[in-house]
Order: structure tokens, then sequence, then C-alpha cells
């Protein structure tokens, strides 16, 4: 399964989000006018989207509330569990890491992807 987070820019954010099973999750941050400072706000929130989404491929609906949202309180527990008992933990993550694709796409993508609003 090759899991695809899709990245855009429009005229004042940076947008980075994820489709799964399970909804469509993701980040937006500030679009920075510095070459320098837009670089490391984009691996910042493409490191984070990949968080997101390594832990939602590896625990699923347990570290989601009721509302579809990641629970953060959740999400420490089911890894801490993970962490503990699971020997082979630092593997699996690189794998899930491995299978992730950045995508760049435009706002008109997006949207016929359906990750917003038309």
């Amino acid at each position: 399964m090759l899991n695809v987070i899709y990245y855009w820019e429009d005229a004042d954010k940076m947008n980075a989000y994820a489709k799964t099973k399970y909804g469509i999750y993701g980040l937006s941050f500030y679009l920075p006018q510095n070459p320098v400072r837009k670089r490391i706000n984009k691996k910042q929130l493409l490191a984070r989207v990949k968080d997101t989404l390594d832990v939602i491929v590896h625990h699923g609906l347990e570290v989601l509330d009721r509302d579809g949202n990641v629970n953060m309180k959740k999400v420490n527990n089911a890894e801490a569990r993970r962490f503990w008992m699971d020997k082979d933990w630092k593997k699996k993550v690189d794998t899930v890491r491995k299978f992730i694709e950045i995508k760049e796409i435009n706002e008109s993508e997006a949207k016929l992807l359906g990750i917003i609003d038309k």
C-alpha cells in the first residue's frame, strides 16, 4: 500500500494532506516570503503529516476520537504500548515511511481529489 501526501501552496498558506480509509488528515502552515523559512516550514509541515499518517496506518480507529480526529492521548497510549511490546517497532515505522510519497499538486487538483471544498 502506497500512501500519498498531497502538497500544494495557495496565496497565503502551504498545505499537506493525506487521504486514508478513515478520512482526510492534514495541516496548513502560513506561507512565508523568505525562501529559507519557507523551506524549513515545508519540511516541518510534511514531517508532521507523515507522523500523523504513520500513527493512523499502525493504529487505525484506535487513535481516533468519536468525531474522527486524531486524539493525542490515545496516540501516546498506543505508541507507548507499541514501543515496549513490539520488538520490530522501529523497522515497521521505517517501512511505512519508505512507502509515503509526497505529490505536489495545485489547488484545482486538490478540489478534484475531494481534499478541499469546491
